[in-house]
């Protein structure tokens, strides 16, 4: 069997791709300075996010390439130095903060059965508990529901002890649109959204990782 290559995607080709499929994310802006940057903070309005955008790494965390809590235009100021320092450095994105309980959406196309689609609790707890569920698609809207309910993190989600539970329907939507995406766009092998932030409005993407064949 021959393996296909996977190239991935910058983050601004894979939210591109989000929105034309209407699964909800974070208003982005990329810049390429730091006037821009600082420019772009007040019409944004703080607190922010910036991260490193380029071609050849994965994941932007591994090496420090996202800075938080920018509520100042010195804080975005020596964000965007500091990142503009890295050999990696092609230009940056800009993002609202953005608060909820974090959850993970991914998907991957298996040569032998096709598409599938996985959920869990999402960043850091992704690779730190493993708790994900997983499910061939296309699937319906009950079973993306069940894949959910799977986890051991649902119980958060609905809600438990005291806390108010997010917008499941409006997850179990952007399960759909993700499925969706992966039955029309035959050339994405694997797709992570991690993390969406979920909360009792809604549910909204901030970062994405997108592979596509060569």
């Amino acid at each position: 069997m021959i393996k296909m290559s996977v190239r991935m995607l910058n983050l601004r080709d894979s939210l591109k791709l989000l929105e034309k499929y209407e699964i909800p994310v974070v208003e982005t802006y990329f810049i390429d300075s730091e006037d821009a940057a600082v420019e772009m903070a007040k019409k944004i309005g703080y607190p922010l996010v910036m991260k490193i955008i380029s071609d050849e790494i994965t994941h932007k965390t591994d090496i420090g390439g996202v800075l938080t809590g920018l509520d100042t235009k010195e804080k975005v100021s020596e964000a965007f130095w500091q990142l503009s320092k890295s050999k990696y450095f092609k230009e940056a994105a800009l993002q609202r903060s953005c608060s909820g309980c974090e959850i993970f959406i991914g998907a991957k196309r298996d040569p032998v059965f096709g598409p599938a689609i996985m959920f869990g609790l999402g960043g850091v707890f992704v690779e730190l508990l493993r708790d994900v569920s997983l499910r061939i698609i296309p699937a319906k809207r009950d079973d993306l529901h069940g894949m959910m309910k799977e986890t051991k993190g649902y119980k958060l989600l609905a809600g438990y002890r005291g806390r108010k539970g997010v917008n499941i329907d409006a997850i179990i939507d952007v399960l759909e649109s993700v499925s969706r995406l992966m039955m029309k766009e035959e050339c994405v092998l694997e797709l992570d959204l991690n993390p969406l932030f979920a909360s009792e409005e809604g549910v909204v993407c901030v970062d994405a990782r997108v592979g596509v064949s060569e």
